[in-house]
């Protein structure tokens, strides 16, 4: 059984939680203590013992122990590929890998400085981040093509975006452009993605935090 190291509103680890209920593997999650003041407290040990850089998310498979969410993909996509995250052509892989990167280093990066900002208690450079993640979500409605999902099957493009994007909401984003729509629908009514970006909004709702309105209301629909 895989261990998941996870936070309750963890983004990367949520990345990592979708992936392992897609490919149906059975996974223990611990959450670390969070304060949304604060962020994350003591890390339990094997976290600090595997990641330098003493964050979440990290994965203990058997003698197996990974971190960052980008390497964990890489990781249950060698040892457990059925169903396939990727496409089997090294274009479409590098699409892939390139989308994920996107999602993490151009959607996400104003999210975390807001979120940074928020907890120094700035708020000077909130339009300016939030500037950048408009831009970041129009570059992401404009890769937009026919086809159920970002690499034609779901991938982890189609994880990483989708997360990236709810936080991206979560912090004042506007994320309801049109072109996003119908791919916003397929992939949050997903089940693996329903059940884990779903358990993160019970979360916010039960401790009074805002939530991501258009990613709300598509969410509330699976579980009517």
């Amino acid at each position: 059984m895989i261990k998941l190291y996870s936070g309750p509103m963890s983004m990367f680890s949520a990345k990592a939680l979708v992936a392992i209920r897609e490919k149906a593997l059975p996974c223990e999650v611990e959450l670390v203590p969070f304060s949304p003041s604060a962020g994350y407290g003591t890390m339990p040990g094997p976290v600090l013992a595997a990641n330098p850089r003493r964050q979440i998310p990290v994965i203990v498979d058997a003698d197996h122990t990974v971190y960052d969410s980008t390497l964990i993909f890489e990781y249950l996509e060698d040892r457990y590929p059925a169903p396939p995250l990727r496409p089997a052509s090294v274009e479409g892989r590098m699409l892939v890998r390139q989308l994920e990167h996107e999602a993490d280093e151009v959607l996400f990066r104003p999210v975390a400085d807001i979120i940074n900002d928020y907890r120094a208690g700035r708020r000077d450079r909130r339009a300016e981040h939030l500037d950048r993640a408009a831009a970041a979500v129009d570059r992401l409605a404009g890769q937009m093509r026919d086809g159920a999902f970002l690499a034609s099957d779901f991938s982890y493009a189609d994880i990483g975006m989708i997360c990236s994007l709810y936080y991206a909401e979560f912090v004042g984003a506007d994320v309801s452009d049109p072109r996003l729509e119908d791919w916003m629908r397929r992939t949050l009514t997903r089940p693996s993605v329903a059940e884990v970006l779903g358990g993160i909004l019970a979360y916010m709702r039960a401790n009074g935090r805002p939530e991501p309105a258009v990613h709300a209301a598509i969410l509330d629909t699976v579980q009517r």
